[in-house]
């Protein structure tokens, strides 16, 4: 029976060469690479499972007496129920624990996932806690740019080939989300933009700079924006006049800030005379002004004996002193 035991016992340790070996009596009875978490039986990549804990005990791992048990990923053994080693407290971890004070080996919160804050250890020296730990560690390739990261899959924070300073292409994130990649970009574009100030250049498209409350123009140029009042229309009641005749100037203005914006109006002739104010209509958007030959005569002589053509401006101010 000898010679029959050992060729079995070699054609079993050969079944199982890729998988989890493991000694005494049940000597690979799971010939899978595959496994299950849950079912209490100890197979491939697992540590434990359920109440099967692979033969280890608190005691054998260096703990005092209690239940040993084993996490939901059956990924380690769950030591929070073992007694604490004759060496817990001492702040040294030694022996089978797994922390003691603020001694944790080579773990830290980034260990588990985080970049902030500090971990803690039980008061049996078996469990390492995280609880204390704050601020996730970005997750590169979760398509997310996150502090810490330049790009993540195709979130490449608004980067292009042109604001990179290149000509037409394509953007993409390296392996890592720590630099981008603009291999696919074309030859860096020189921006020209001369006297521009802003809007962008015409070479590269690349922004010249930004107006503040002011437009930019096609040149490149910052146009104030202006809030002042606006002449709408402009007219006379007749084209001509002769003497001892008067003439209506009539005027509609609109003003962004509303009607109430405005301060005054007035009639001028080319030489500068001030004639007087308009009036307005109740609403003070239409105004208008009578004047006379003897007004205008007053203002510049009439001396001519042929026709002649006078030049009159209406003239408006806001409360800010637009005009």
């Amino acid at each position: 029976m000898r010679p029959t035991f050992l060729i079995a016992g070699l054609v079993l340790a050969t079944a199982c060469s890729e998988s989890r070996m493991r000694s005494g009596p049940d000597l690979c009875f799971e010939c899978s690479n595959s496994s299950v978490c849950g079912n209490d039986r100890v197979e491939h990549g697992e540590v434990c499972d359920g109440l099967n804990t692979d033969g280890w005990t608190c005691l054998n791992l260096g703990f005092g007496p209690g239940p040993l048990g084993c996490t939901d990923d059956c990924t380690d053994l769950d030591r929070s129920s073992c007694g604490a080693p004759p060496t817990c407290g001492n702040g040294v971890r030694e022996g089978g624990e797994v922390c003691d004070g603020r001694a944790f080996g080579p773990r830290t919160c980034a260990s588990y996932g985080y970049s902030q804050g500090a971990l803690s250890c039980s008061e049996n020296c078996g469990v390492i806690d995280s609880s204390g730990c704050s601020v996730p560690l970005p997750q590169c390739g979760n398509g997310l740019r996150e502090p810490g990261e330049v790009c993540d899959g195709a979130d490449l924070g608004g980067a292009t080939c042109q604001s990179l300073g290149f000509g037409e292409g394509t953007v993409t994130c390296r392996l890592g989300c720590a630099s981008l990649d603009t291999s696919g970009c074309s030859p860096p574009c020189t921006p020209q933009c001369g006297r521009r100030i802003c809007g962008p250049d015409p070479v590269c498209g690349v922004s010249c700079g930004t107006c503040t409350d002011a437009i930019c123009t096609d040149e490149g140029f910052c146009d104030p924006i202006y809030r002042g009042p606006s002449i709408l229309r402009f007219t006379t009641s007749v084209s001509e006049l002769t003497a001892g005749q008067s003439v209506r100037f009539s005027a509609s203005v609109w003003d962004p800030d509303g009607a109430a914006d405005f301060v005054e109006g007035t009639l001028e002739d080319n030489s500068g005379h001030v004639f007087g104010a308009f009036g307005s209509n109740p609403n003070n958007t239409s105004f208008s002004y009578f004047l006379s030959w003897d007004d205008m005569n007053v203002a510049t002589p009439i001396d001519f004996t042929t026709d002649e053509q006078r030049k009159f401006l209406a003239r408006f101010h806001d409360m800010a002193g637009n005009e």
